[in-house]
């Protein structure tokens, strides 16, 4: 058996004959460990500045969306809709709503045939009976809201137990809106607005500039969600009532600055510079939309047609013009369409104007009402991809390299637009927007 100083005996009379190789062996078995404590030492360092800012910005945290059960819950919806009960006090409230409307034509002396009016209810495939979403006359909402209105969206004890188990710093709410049904917030193309006739596929899908404001959902978010994107002194913004703030993604704000976007290849320094150069120039800019009510819309189209079918019709002798013809506005002004020319008889407009009367006691808008609505960019949210597909989204979330891995562990996904409730809440004017946050 070999003893320990037999084995030091061996390793110096190895050491003294091979001195050089013996030297160089030990080098590079320092060089190689020292080396491995090194890439040890700095990995361990990125991870911890990592998790030290994750925990300061977003990127670990998960905002989770919760929503009441006949939103979330479709055959709950279902449900409902088809309650007995709710369909048979529709079908009342409709009969008397019909025996009113032909009592007020009768007194007027305009036509109104129930055929032409649109029950609250309907039949389902299976022979049952349903409340009809699409309601012109809102008697299926007037009944949805009266059921709902004494039962609370959530159980905030009960949501406040389950989101417990799943360590939730906080709950908070948000408020989502859209512009009014049948009217629209149209975006501006170099200042001027752009008409197109949405019954003809070909010309509302020409050249349709893509609008900055997504006007089918408007949220006002709370601060927790708002305050990491705002910009310093909320970008200029000022509760004047002239404008409302909203925060949107970076890439929508580049498209209002006409700047180029940054191709796939750019290097993280360059999309940091970007990011720094957008919320400098982010800072005070504000844009326009115009806004249409429903009957400024109809009109807006009618006048479209109109000139559509004039021109089609110009070289037909028999052919007869309208008695009441629209003509479009001014582009750059966002007003009401014009009448062109008007050779109603004096029966004809007393008909339309005992029309408009009886439209307007049963709920509908009789009145075109069009407007400028400006909007000032109080802060800049990550960039959003709403037009990728599957697909597209699939690949751009894989890593192809370390500078790819890094990115993704960094990256804070995009809350969209947002209208920050502690802004909002400082307007003067909140009544001149309620067509807008229906």
């Amino acid at each position: 058996m070999i003893k320990l100083t037999d084995v030091a005996i061996l390793s110096l009379t190895k050491l003294r004959a091979r001195l050089v190789r013996t030297a160089i062996t030990i080098i590079l078995a320092s060089l190689l460990f020292g080396i491995l404590v090194t890439v040890s030492l700095v990995s361990t360092g990125i991870f911890h500045s990592i998790n030290d800012f994750r925990k300061d910005g977003l990127t670990s945290r998960y905002i989770v969306s919760v929503s009441n059960a006949p939103n979330d819950n479709p055959l709950a919806l279902q449900n409902t809709m088809r309650d007995p009960a709710l369909v048979t006090e529709a079908k009342k409230r409709y009969e008397k709503l019909v025996q009113a409307k032909t009592a007020e034509a009768k007194k007027l002396n305009i036509s109104y045939s129930q055929i032409n009016d649109q029950p609250p209810y309907k039949q389902t495939e299976n022979g049952s009976e349903s409340l009809a979403l699409n309601d012109p006359n809102g008697i299926t909402r007037e009944l949805l809201k009266e059921k709902f209105s004494t039962t609370p969206a959530f159980d905030d004890k009960n949501l406040s137990e389950i989101a417990k188990k799943y360590h939730a710093a906080k709950l908070f709410s948000e408020q989502q809106f859209a512009i009014a049904k049948g009217s629209s917030l149209a975006p501006l193309a170099d200042g001027k607005e752009v008409f197109r006739e949405t019954s003809n596929e070909t010309s509302a899908n020409a050249n349709n500039p893509q609008p900055p404001v997504n006007s089918s959902s408007l949220t006002i978010t709370p601060p927790e969600i708002s305050n990491p994107f705002l910009l310093a002194n909320d970008g200029g913004w000022q509760p004047d009532g002239k404008s409302l703030p909203i925060i949107l993604p970076q890439n929508t704000i580049e498209r209002l600055l006409a700047m180029d976007k940054l191709p796939d290849s750019a290097s993280a320094r360059q999309k940091l510079d970007r990011l720094k150069t957008v919320r400098e120039r982010a800072s005070g800019l504000t844009f326009q939309m115009c806004y249409r009510n429903d009957v400024s819309q109809t009109q807006i189209q009618q006048a479209l047609q109109q000139q559509r079918e004039i021109s089609a019709n110009k070289n037909k002798k028999d052919y007869q013009k309208p008695s009441l013809i629209y003509a479009l506005p001014d582009s750059a002004k966002c007003e009401n369409a014009r009448i062109a020319s008007d050779t109603r008889t004096a029966e004809e407009k007393k008909q339309d104007a005992n029309q408009k009367l009886f439209d307007s006691k049963f709920g509908k808008n009789t009145e075109p009402s069009s407007r400028f609505i400006s909007f000032k960019i109080v802060g800049v949210s990550p960039t959003t991809e709403d037009n990728l597909n599957p697909e597209q989204i699939q690949n751009s979330q894989q890593a192809r390299n370390a500078s790819d891995i890094i990115n993704n562990l960094l990256k804070t996904d995009g809350i969209g637009q947002a209208i920050p409730r502690s802004l909002y809440n400082k307007l003067p004017n909140k009544a001149d927007y309620a067509d807008v946050f229906t």
